[in-house]
């Protein structure tokens, strides 16, 4: 189970890393062509949701590492 909480965190990272990578491309993009990376964006979005979602279920213990991080914010 370890190893795929290891590998359940990679995947969370590179949606997060997918996501930024949209938010950059449409900065350059036609505005014609906005709303589609906008779609393609909120999909990313919904994989992030979901895979922490899973991460929780599968490892509750990590709600209490955000939750420390979460109580840091100034």
């Amino acid at each position: 189970m370890n190893e795929f909480i290891i590998k359940l965190r990679d995947a969370l990272r590179e949606e997060l890393d997918a996501t930024s990578t949209y938010d950059k491309l449409r900065e350059s993009c036609p505005e014609e062509y906005k709303p589609i990376i906008d779609e393609i964006k909120k999909d990313e979005v919904n994989h992030t949701g979901r895979l922490l979602d899973l991460l929780l279920t599968l490892d509750p213990s990590q709600l209490d590492a955000f939750n420390e991080g979460l109580a840091q914010k100034g």
